[in-house]
């Protein structure tokens, strides 16, 4: 989906959104209690965004940790910028031959042959979106998350200590989003706020254009029902998130959730299509409409 920047008018902290909320995604629009996206400050991750290619690096796993000799760590990374070379956000996938604990080596996130680490570091580029200087401008994320039909059930639970949410599939395994409940702003510690909301909610909401809808939601209804119909046809069921911190003009935000099979193997080989399965789940998160 994208990055925005929202006005925070209902006095709660993070973006709340209500499906059909009236302007909810143009400030100049909406009423003074609701949050908004501020106009024209939606950066999509597909269409308005230039990619680098993915650089990818290998390295061994830390070494006297008890990891075999052949233990290897992958990072891929890849830079999205706008037109004029502006960076808007690097993104980080790590994955490993074996479990491996990262950040730190001790008591950290677990990755490994179908765990994997998503680092997100997002700096806004508020000057080149024409952004005024003295604007109480806050950050959002959003995204579409996918799982098998009937077993996607947006579960809350705890990985790593960390928030996350569960869906369970075939053979006693589970799959996790575990999105963390915070992230570093600047160099500080901050919440992530998240809503979530169901495709099944978003198939079967209709509205009205001018008595319970604006124009802009229409179109963004219409789309989420075209994303979440031609998964629904794989038999898979969706579902939209809004993440976004309370501080206002971040000049960096750095998040890192992480995602794969909960049960975990040593063998390589048999994460290797769970591994497909989360370059999947990358490509749904990031370019999604």
């Amino acid at each position: 989906m994208g990055i925005f920047l929202y006005d925070d008018r209902d006095g709660v902290p993070g973006f709340q959104y209500t499906l059909g909320a009236l302007n909810a995604f143009t400030c100049s629009s909406a009423a003074a209690n609701v949050d908004c996206v501020m106009d024209g400050s939606n950066i999509r991750l597909k269409e308005d965004v230039f990619w680098s290619i993915w650089n990818i690096a290998t390295a061994p796993c830390p070494a006297g940790s008890g990891y075999s000799s052949n233990c290897s760590i992958w990072t891929f990374t890849t830079t999205a910028t706008l037109l004029g070379n502006v960076p808007v956000a690097t993104v980080t996938l790590r994955l490993s031959s074996q479990p491996v604990l990262v950040n730190p080596t001790v008591n950290g996130h677990e990755i490994g042959p179908d765990r994997a680490k998503l680092d997100i570091s997002i700096t806004y580029p508020y000057t080149a979106k024409g952004i005024a200087a003295n604007s109480q401008a806050k950050v959002g994320l959003s995204a579409v998350a996918a799982g098998k039909a009937g077993t996607f059930n947006a579960v809350a639970a705890s990985i790593d200590g960390n928030n996350a949410l569960v869906w369970n599939g075939n053979n006693d395994k589970a799959s996790f989003w575990s999105y963390d409940g915070t992230a570093v702003v600047g160099s500080v510690s901050s919440t992530v706020y998240v809503t979530a909301i169901s495709g099944d909610s978003i198939e079967k909401y209709n509205c009205t254009l001018g008595v319970d809808c604006d124009l802009i939601s229409v179109a963004i209804i219409i789309s989420l029902k075209w994303v979440n119909g031609i998964w629904r046809a794989f038999g898979w069921t969706t579902e939209l998130y809004f993440f976004s911190w309370n501080e206002v003009r971040p000049t960096q935000i750095d998040y890192d959730p992480s995602f794969g099979m909960i049960d975990s193997t040593n063998s390589a080989l048999s994460g290797v299509p769970p591994i497909w399965s989360l370059f999947l789940f990358l490509f749904i998160y990031l370019f999604s409409k």
